[in-house]
């Protein structure tokens, strides 16, 4: 439950065009993450204007809720 940890591997997962995974990892961290931090939010929303995933509605809802990130 090291949030920093969490936060690099989803940065270091993203840089590496891997977004189903970021995704797949930042929703696991919500579940047990409370607060769930603005830079997750925003990190969750980058992978979702991914070419593979185009979930465009969910990447603005998570950078309406980055406010404050990084």
């Amino acid at each position: 439950h090291y949030l920093p940890a969490h936060i690099n591997l989803a940065t270091a997962l993203l840089l590496h065009n891997r977004y189903g995974t970021v995704k797949d990892q930042l929703d696991l961290l919500e579940k047990n993450i409370k607060p769930f931090p603005p830079d997750a939010y925003l990190l969750r929303g980058i992978a979702l204007l991914s070419p593979r995933l185009k979930d465009y509605e969910a990447a603005q809802a998570d950078f309406d809720k980055a406010n404050g990130a990084f």
